[in-house]
């Protein structure tokens, strides 16, 4: 059973080695990232991290950086050809007491200097988003319009359908905490946090 769920941006420049000169700018992304883990780890003696394959090491990079060294499992997700959600929440469903992190990004498309251009439909999405990772809104991000998505270059669009089928299928009352939102070099980011309602 899943008892916990974050959800982290995976951008390489996360990584201050990686971003050198530019590490500063994403210090807050860092600070919110490592203190969702924290939370996200608490109480829990298993962890799954489900993220697209080229977003695998930076969940584990985030991992690491807590210092965390319990039981660990990895689900990647394809691109070419992801998994149902219902597939996928069944491997998660195997193990008892877990939590799970969830690697996305949102639109690239914020700027004119994104990796995708402006595209004036990027923000209307993020921000949609956004109250759903923050009200826990799994209906609505389980039906995300993924061809736009897709046109918007959202990588969470593989991932987050997946968390929203995990809530779905349980019979708590969820609740959400969304500490981090913001576009820098034209990327959307979120830094959530789900839980049970106590």
């Amino acid at each position: 059973m899943i008892d916990r769920i974050g959800f982290a941006p995976a951008p390489p420049l996360l990584v201050p080695e990686v971003a050198s000169g530019a590490a500063p700018e994403l210090n807050d992304l860092r600070a919110a990232c490592d203190e969702m883990v924290l939370q996200l780890l608490g109480g829990c003696d298993h962890l799954i991290i489900l993220a697209e394959r080229s977003a695998v090491e930076l969940g584990e990079w985030l991992i690491a950086r807590s210092g965390w060294s319990g039981a660990k499992d990895v689900i990647s997700i394809d691109p070419a050809g992801p998994q149902p959600p219902d597939l996928v929440v069944s491997q998660i469903n195997n193990h008892e007491s877990s939590a799970l992190l969830v690697m996305g990004d949102g639109s690239a498309c914020r700027t004119e200097k994104a990796p995708g251009y402006l595209d004036e439909r990027a923000r209307p999405f993020d921000e949609e988003i956004a109250q759903y990772l923050a009200g826990v809104n799994t209906t609505e991000l389980a039906a995300m319009d993924q061809e736009l998505a897709a046109e918007l270059l959202v990588a969470g669009r593989f991932t987050w359908p997946i968390a929203s089928a995990i809530v779905n299928a349980d019979a708590r009352t969820w609740i959400g905490n969304l500490s981090y939102r913001d576009d820098p070099y034209g990327v959307s980011y979120f830094v959530a946090l789900w839980r049970p309602e106590s």
